[in-house]
């Protein structure tokens, strides 16, 4: 009986410890890293476009010296990015800031943030996302009913960025612009909005488990044929 619970004591001892060698070997490990997407320097081009009623006419993109008080004095930022709009009548609007730098990204967002001027108007301000499947994102940052600078957050829903469950596919995704929205009840002509520091915060993940470097290899080999592709066309 001694030798019979000995010999279960043995098997569960290196049953434990074959699964916490598995455990181990397949360690996500993750950390939360916040990047300027946009800072709103003068290097940095955009375009000013609107939907129906959108006066192109009065539009305007201007950098200016004028920042917030705290990225002023932590040294982060040393222009903001002011933009005019107009819409010939009142009603549900809108119009967009698109960099002309967009870029493709892979990974898990967390959180966005952006530093808005806000001149109390009732018009809304949101980011608008792109999947690699087609379909846009909108992601709101409230209105900008308010003086002066405020930093507007907004969490960001998973659907934006998630990785396939195949281990040599990436879900890819882009910023795609800035959109404010009009008030139907708010004055339409002339709103002036200014913006600093576009923030993001993502959540980086990578494996730990044997044969990730081949996961790698694949990535990079279908890198190479996309970039091969594009060259040919």
């Amino acid at each position: 009986m001694k030798k019979i619970l000995l010999a279960c004591l043995a098997l569960g001892f290196i049953g434990t410890a074959v699964l916490f060698t598995s455990l181990i070997s397949q360690i996500v490990e993750s950390q939360v890293l916040s990047s300027v997407w946009l800072s709103f320097e003068p290097e940095e081009n955009f375009e000013l476009t609107g939907s129906r009623y959108f006066v192109d006419e009065a539009k305007q993109v201007k950098y200016y010296e004028n920042v917030p008080l705290f990225l002023k004095e932590t040294g982060k930022s040393e222009n903001s990015l002011g933009m005019r709009v107009s819409w010939d009548r009142r009603g549900y609007h809108f119009a967009d800031l698109i960099p002309e730098k967009t870029n493709t990204y892979k990974g898990r967002l967390v959180k966005a943030g952006l530093w808005v001027w806000g001149g109390n108007y009732l018009h809304e301000i949101g980011l608008i996302f792109k999947r690699n499947d087609g379909y846009s994102y909108n992601v709101p940052l409230g209105n900008l009913a308010f003086y002066g600078w405020q930093r507007k957050e907004s969490f960001l829903p998973q659907v934006i960025s998630s990785r396939s469950s195949y281990a040599d596919s990436f879900d890819k995704f882009e910023f795609s612009n800035i959109r404010l929205y009009s008030h139907p009840n708010e004055r339409v002509n002339n709103i002036y909005v200014f913006l600093d520091n576009f923030e993001i915060d993502e959540s980086i993940s990578f494996y730990s488990y044997d044969g990730y470097d081949i996961e790698d290899a694949i990535q990079k080999e279908k890198a190479t044929e996309n970039t091969e592709k594009t060259e040919s066309n």
